[in-house]
């Protein structure tokens, strides 16, 4: 009876083995592919972000050039209409 529960009791042991081993290997795997997931995110995320940046830059450059000839209108109209020469209706 004693040799029976060795004999059992070391399969058993072996079996835990290669569960824990395959476990492992399972963990190991999920890990691998979360790591090259982000990776291709944080990629992509790169390719948004520089076009993102580029289109914030022209539309900025298309807002200043506008406020500027704003500006420049304003005072040009200002200039060649004093507030004294202009008459409200």
């Amino acid at each position: 009876m004693k040799v029976a529960f060795l004999l059992v009791l070391c399969l058993a042991a072996g079996s835990q083995a290669n569960f824990f081993d395959d476990l492992k290997s399972t963990f190991q795997n999920i890990g691998n592919a979360l790591t090259t997931t982000l990776h291709a995110v944080g990629d992509q995320a790169k390719v948004v972000g520089t076009n993102l940046l580029s289109a914030a830059k022209e539309q900025g450059s298309q807002l200043a050039s506008q406020a500027l000839q704003s500006t420049s209108d304003f005072v040009k109209s200002f200039i060649t209409y004093p507030l004294y020469m202009r008459r409200y209706y």
